[in-house]
């Protein structure tokens, strides 16, 4: 019986044009994460603007080399030290860019909200103002994340965590 079935599935593997395996898998939902963003405090100002850059994509390029369709979903800051919640913030843009100088990927915007930033707790969700393809940006070695907060900032110094994520498919296909 282990005979006929090695037989059968080696005669499959001999099918020109079949893939041996074929399979797509979603990708729900997966975060660059730049932890502890420091921010200054100022004494009178409603304009904050920040950039900073992923350097590590190692695990993002797993998912790329795999043949993945990506696309940047949404962004969250979470409040770590500081403050308490993003109750100032009455609007967020967040851009992103390719760390390469040599690039010639035009900068995104990625992220907006303004009058209607929804703060849940000590984080404040920034949805995708069009969700935008990904795999360009995150096959370089790094990104640039520029976030930008116009309200009444902290006269105190505070910090931030930051995620951009991404969700879509992988296909993988294995041909004999």
């Amino acid at each position: 019986m282990i005979k006929h079935a090695l037989f059968g599935v080696l005669g499959l593997t001999m099918l020109p044009g079949c893939p041996l395996l074929d399979a797509e898998v979603e990708v729900h939902e997966v975060c660059m994460t730049y932890p502890d963003v420091q921010v200054d405090g100022v004494a009178t100002g409603t304009t904050l603007q920040s950039s900073f850059t992923f350097n590590d994509l190692s695990r993002l390029h797993t998912l790329v080399d795999l043949d993945a369709n990506l696309q940047f979903v949404r962004g969250e800051v979470r409040a770590k030290s500081g403050i308490t919640d993003f109750s100032f913030v009455h609007a967020a843009h967040v851009t992103i860019a390719s760390g390469d100088p040599s690039s010639t990927l035009p900068t995104l915007d990625l992220f907006d909200c303004s009058g209607n930033c929804v703060a849940n707790g000590q984080a404040l969700e920034l949805p995708a103002a069009v969700q935008q393809e990904a795999v360009e940006y995150v096959r370089g070695d790094s990104v640039i994340v520029g976030l930008d907060f116009d309200g009444q900032l902290p006269a105190q110094a505070w910090s931030m965590d930051v995620d951009v994520c991404l969700n879509g498919h992988v296909a993988y296909s294995v041909t004999p």
